[in-house]
């Protein structure tokens, strides 16, 4: 076994954490995802698909996530044509943290559309969303040579909330000091 999962959960399977997926959202018909999608079980949290926010967090009826793309309350992955899209993304991030630790909660925030693109603001509001929501672990599969001072500030208002932050480093084997958001102190780069 490459990755030597069964070792790793011997430390710890994810029970009682939940782990944000910032990304091109969720197949939350997925069978697989069954059981690790998150709810909004949180005290005074969303009570049912009424179209009223019970829970005052300026987002109605975000039981499951939410879509910042499409602003609503359905973080599904939708399709486009695979010659330049990413589709499939998010989802493909949720199994291999569902692989890696297998109780944990999976919250799916869709902040991509399929051909991979988003904004600055989206990706802060998608971080500062996950971290107001209990993510302990928010996992930013992107990156960008760019620096964005309102990412950094979401960033550093998560860690502040208690949130882990792990983005990509990249895959094109080019200088990593350059990967934002993964190059700050406050975020765990992985490659």
């Amino acid at each position: 076994e490459l990755l030597h999962l069964y070792d790793a959960q011997l430390r710890s399977r994810g029970a009682g954490v939940t782990i944000a997926v910032i990304d091109t959202g969720i197949d939350r018909a997925d069978p697989d995802f069954a059981l690790n999608l998150w709810k909004d079980t949180r005290q005074n949290g969303e009570v049912a698909l009424d179209g009223i926010d019970e829970d005052h967090d300026g987002f109605v009826d975000d039981l499951f996530g939410w879509d910042f793309v499409d602003d609503d309350n359905d973080p599904t992955e939708t399709g486009s044509d695979p010659a330049i899209s990413v589709a499939g993304h998010g989802s493909f991030i949720a199994g291999l943290l569902r692989l890696i630790a297998p109780d944990a909660r999976i919250l799916p925030i869709r902040a991509f559309t399929p051909d991979g693109t988003s904004s600055s603001f989206t990706v802060a509001a998608a971080i500062k969303y996950a971290a107001d929501h209990g993510a302990r672990v928010i996992n930013l599969s992107f990156g960008s040579p760019k620096k964005s001072t309102i990412v950094r500030d979401a960033i550093r208002y998560a860690r502040q909330k208690g949130s882990v932050l792990i983005a990509a480093m990249g895959n094109d084997g080019t200088d990593i000091l350059k990967q934002y958001p993964a190059n700050l102190h406050d975020v765990i780069g992985v490659a």
